[in-house]
């Protein structure tokens, strides 16, 4: 069991696996957009970071686990950009139909 107030920051894939169902307040996320985003790249090429790992296409893959973990009229606030945005709505109304949650 947790302790109240816990946060918990690292990779969503690893951890939320290892949580048990419904046993998360809250969940705030910013996970990679699609976009194929690298920072910097404006600049001086040198100076350009790597880009971001799964940034091909939107990254939902982590929704089902948060659906899981989290409990019932919990918040779940997930960062996106304009373009995406409606990639990551239609996927998440798509899971919590499958889930239950919308019936």
């Amino acid at each position: 069991m947790m302790a109240r107030n816990t946060i918990i920051q690292g990779d969503c894939l690893t951890i939320l696996r290892t949580l048990p169902d419904k046993s998360v307040d809250s969940i705030i996320t910013d996970p990679p957009y699609g976009i194929d985003y690298q920072s910097a790249s404006r600049t001086d090429k040198t100076k350009r970071k790597p880009k971001i790992a799964n940034d091909k296409s939107p990254f939902i893959w982590w929704m089902y686990d948060a659906f899981r973990v989290l409990k019932d009229h919990g918040p779940l606030i997930c960062f996106t950009r304009y373009d995406t945005e409606e990639d990551f709505r239609l996927s998440w109304l798509s899971l919590k139909w499958r889930s239950g949650v919308l019936r």
